[in-house]
């Protein structure tokens, strides 16, 4: 028989209230509140005591979802306020069930500000519980309002208002079966906290054909853009070049200096140098250029290598890049792992391609390309010399490939509290070096190409000029040394990597017969030389102008003087550069015999 049970409990939805007490009590059959004040439930059959205790703490907990509370023009009427709230007080909301909407709007607007974050709007998604909360926080006179997707069945408002008092304030929330987008005028102002819609642009472009493509991004998410001419080396196209070495006609020495050690080796075939560790432990070789890539400080350098690798093999170490045995930038293999390698004070940090920050090259990152180190590839390395600066790593793709411009691998910075230590990088040379530790297999390196820019046109290093002068007798046959610079091993104590850039040349002569023929000779051997330094305090640069004799050596420039007269050369466009290791000699010879000649040498150089 049907029995009924009263409660006081202000119910207005009544259906949700007898699903609510459905799901414990299967026989209620309905639920009665026409008062306002009580509510009955209605069983199929009587309850045990048991389950009348149970309706009783049923009844009890329930939170009124409210959802007759709602007026004609869908205004809340438990989550609205408009009496002002003291320094620090809260408002709360009553929860309401909105599981039959689609969206609710809160709307607020106070003379002072709020609390930060003062006003939460806070969603349960099963039960009246905070599951999900938004937060937002109010300006002075600044009206606010806010539209949200309902991602659950309740919702209620919190607003603590902040230290000051209100004259004023009004609250209010709306619900809205239909999906609410929020719409400003041009002059409100967006915030963080600004409500917005959530898009995804599809950016397309048109062929010639007609057809419509995806526009591409690179590994930044910034767009690609270029002309059909590009490459992936069109970067060097406005750079001035700094070190240039190929080996299509075999290694010129001149040009590259050649280090073993136990069975390593250099050699060279088919237009590329093998740089081989050879087939023993505690063995190695390494590739050096003579010319250093002297960028100055402030400058951004480019250096490319045009590589093929080993196999990565443990025990054995395989770089090429821009530095030396004490400091540099490398991309390479340490042991059977890829990556870049830093290298300061001799010390080398090497990150692996598997940490690389912006493209890990193994068809997972933006570029979607798969590396492999083993066939030949051309990279660059992007540096400035400025010691807390950065650098990058990239892979220059083939023309054939879908990615025509470079691939950013991965990017580091020498400054900051989590920078790597910053390597001396103003002036270095390119280098492939292949060693072996406990390896006792040959891994070989080939090297096609390896090359230095500039950005910009190249002015060396700025600052003063040094210059150094000498005068000598010479008369007809043999070319006569009158002075040979070269650039210290170590300046100020510390090793030496510095460059000096030839800029003129003054000769002068004071014979009667015949011309003066004055040269510059590069690597020459010199009889009786004894080299000092210029100005120990400002200069890196040593100076001879004592020895008898000259012989070998690359000429690489030559004029003639009259024998009475003098010629001022400008050398700032033969781009003759001298690096650790090099040295230049001004040498000079008269075209008669019948007369010697005192000959005047003025050599300026930049460091």
């Amino acid at each position: 028989m049907a029995t009924g049970y009263t409660h006081t409990k202000s119910v207005l939805d009544a259906v949700a209230f007898l699903e609510y007490i459905c799901k414990t009590l299967p026989t209620a059959v309905s639920v009665a509140n026409g008062d306002g004040v009580t509510v009955t439930i209605t069983f199929s059959a009587a309850l045990s005591a048991a389950q009348q205790s149970t309706l009783t703490s049923l009844v009890a907990a329930y939170a009124d979802p409210v959802v007759g509370a709602f007026d004609q023009m869908s205004l809340s009427l438990y989550n609205n306020c408009s009496s002002p709230l003291a320094g620090g007080e809260v408002y709360t909301g009553l929860w309401e069930d909105v599981s039959r909407y689609a969206s609710v709007v809160v709307s607020a607007i106070s003379n002072v500000a709020s609390a930060t974050t003062g006003m939460q709007i806070q969603f349960g998604l099963t039960s009246a519980q905070s599951d999900v909360s938004r937060a937002y926080t109010l300006a002075a006179g600044a009206g606010t309002s806010v539209t949200l997707a309902v991602p659950g069945r309740w919702v209620r408002v919190l607003y603590t208002n902040g230290p000051v008092a209100q004259a004023s304030f009004a609250l209010q929330l709306r619900s809205s079966v239909a999906q609410v987008t929020t719409a400003v005028d041009g002059q409100t102002a967006v915030t963080d906290d600004t409500e917005s819609q959530l898009t995804r642009n599809l950016n397309m472009g048109r062929l010639d054909i007609g057809t419509y493509v995806p526009v591409r991004m690179d590994e930044d998410r910034r767009m690609r853009v270029r002309t059909a001419a590009d490459s992936s080396l069109a970067a060097f196209s406005a750079s001035s070049p700094l070190v240039q070495a190929s080996f299509q006609y075999g290694i010129d020495e001149r040009e590259v200096a050649i280090a073993a050690a136990a069975a390593g080796s250099v050699t060279a075939g088919e237009g590329r140098a093998s740089v081989s560790s050879g087939a023993a432990e505690d063995s190695s070789a390494s590739l050096t250029t003579t010319r250093y890539a002297a960028t100055g400080v402030g400058r951004t350098a480019r250096a490319l290598v045009s590589v093929a690798f080993g196999a990565g093999t443990p025990g054995s170490t395989q770089i090429c890049g821009v530095g030396t045995q004490q400091e540099g930038l490398f991309v390479g293999y340490t042991g059977a792992v890829f990556g870049v390698a830093v290298r300061c004070g001799g010390q080398d940090t090497w990150i692996s391609s598997t940490t690389f920050a912006v493209d890990r090259i193994d068809g997972t990152g933006p570029s979607g390309i798969v590396l492999d180190p083993t066939v030949g590839n051309v990279f660059q390395i992007a540096y400035d010399c400025t010691g807390y600066g950065s650098a990058s790593f990239a892979l220059c793709p083939s023309a054939a490939s879908s990615v025509p411009e470079a691939v950013v691998m991965h990017r580091l910075s020498f400054g900051g509290a989590a920078g790597l230590p910053s390597p001396q990088l103003d002036s270095l040379p390119m280098m492939a070096s292949c060693s072996n530790a406990a390896n006792a297999s040959a891994v070989v390196i080939t090297v096609a190409s390896m090359a230095a820019y500039s950005d910009g046109v190249s002015l060396g290093r700025s600052g003063a000029l040094q210059s150094a002068e000498t005068s000598r007798t010479v008369a007809a046959g043999q070319f006569v040394p009158l002075l040979t610079l070269s650039p210290s091993s170590t300046f100020r104590s510390v090793t030496n990597f510095r460059s000096l850039a030839l800029r003129s040349l003054h000769v002068a002569a004071d014979g009667s017969r015949g011309n003066v023929i004055v040269a510059l000779f590069e690597g020459a051997e010199l009889t009786g030389a004894s080299f000092a330094d210029v100005d120990a305090a400002a200069s890196c640069a040593q100076a001879d102008s004592s020895a008898a004799a000259v012989s070998g050596g690359t000429m690489r420039y030559c004029s003639a003087v009259a024998s009475s007269g003098d010629r001022y050369l400008d050398l700032a466009d033969q781009d003759i550069r001298l690096s650790p290791g090099m040295s230049m000699t001004v040498a000079c010879k008269l075209t008669s015999a019948a007369a010697a000649s005192t000959v005047t040498a003025c050599l300026v150089w930049c460091e």
